[in-house]
């Protein structure tokens, strides 16, 4: 059964579980808007290139992509590799949430 996340949990006997929980919900809302800013990008890579290799030629095309659109691919990379350290951040603050409420019920 698919169950749907919530983007932060509210724990009221654990004020700085909340804490962490809000920030593990903006670090993945700004996580969404860097993957929209990296799909963007890689479609602004991936069409003039696919246009390109489809008139001139895979050894062209290549040259192309690395001359002319060196900016972008990096820029794509770059937004691609905040993507994946920010989902890691929101992980890593919601478990640490989670794990603070778990010891405090614990003892």
């Amino acid at each position: 059964m698919f169950k749907r996340s919530e983007i932060f949990s509210v724990y009221p006997n654990h004020p700085t579980a909340t804490n962490l929980s809000m920030a593990a919900g903006g670090v993945r809302l700004l996580s969404w808007l860097t993957l929209a800013a990296a799909v963007v990008a890689t479609l602004l890579t991936l069409v003039p290139a696919f246009r390109v290799i489809s008139f001139a030629g895979l050894s062209h095309g290549m040259y192309y992509i690395l001359d002319e659109l060196d900016e972008v691919l990096l820029a794509a990379f770059g937004l691609w590799c905040v993507f994946a350290v920010l989902r890691y951040a929101a992980a890593v603050l919601q478990a640490k949430a989670r794990q603070l409420v778990t010891d405090l019920t614990i003892q």
